[in-house]
């Protein structure tokens, strides 16, 4: 197995600071257009936009730690501009652990395995911030509450976070951050065609 080395991280660092640009444009866009559900369906979504990001990660990259460090820039930029959650950071390390394992042997691990450790990699994010909305309720509602939100507004937010909405998420992630992949793939074909010729 080949050794990350500095370039490999530059490049790692730089695609997941575009991955970060692309996430919240797509949340401020969605916010604005659709207020919660628009916030929150912008992460999935942004998943079936970024998938290029990852397809050309594991192409260009193609080495053990890749989607650790992804993962761990990112969720770093998460803790400290958000506050974070702290489900998502615990369910995505070990979850980008694995992805490595399945999607980083080399360069041309077939494209379903890199779709399989993105979509691994994006569905524990969104399980780890899904999950604790639907144990803590009661802290959910008491958050959404402390920002002066109306009894009525309040309930509707925790049924919008915790409700059917909530449990279509997960696999929404999953299955958009593997079409992603796929479109990236598309995308990228001539380009990776040009350098293997």
């Amino acid at each position: 197995m080949n050794k990350l080395k500095t370039k490999d991280i530059v490049l790692i660092a730089l695609l997941s600071a575009l991955y970060i640009v692309m996430t919240v444009a797509f949340m401020i866009v969605c916010s604005i257009a659709g207020g919660l559900i628009g916030h929150q369906i912008a992460m999935p979504i942004s998943m079936l936009a970024t998938g290029t990001i990852f397809y050309f990660m594991a192409r260009k990259v193609g080495k053990f730690g890749q989607f650790f460090i992804f993962n761990a820039i990112f969720m770093l930029v998460f803790l400290i501009t958000s506050g974070g959650h702290f489900g998502a950071i615990i369910a995505s390390v070990p979850a980008s652990i694995i992805a490595d394992l399945i999607a980083s042997r080399d360069k041309q691990v077939p494209t379903i395995r890199i779709a399989l450790g993105t979509a691994l990699l994006h569905t524990s994010t969104v399980m780890g911030i899904v999950i604790p909305n639907l144990i803590y309720t009661e802290k959910l509602a008491a958050k959404f509450a402390a920002k002066g939100y109306s009894p009525e507004r309040v309930a509707e937010m925790v049924e919008q976070s915790t409700g059917t909405f909530a449990y279509c998420l997960m696999p929404a992630a999953f299955v958009l951050a593997i079409i992603g992949v796929y479109i990236g793939s598309v995308l990228l074909k001539k380009h990776f065609a040009s350098q293997n010729s």
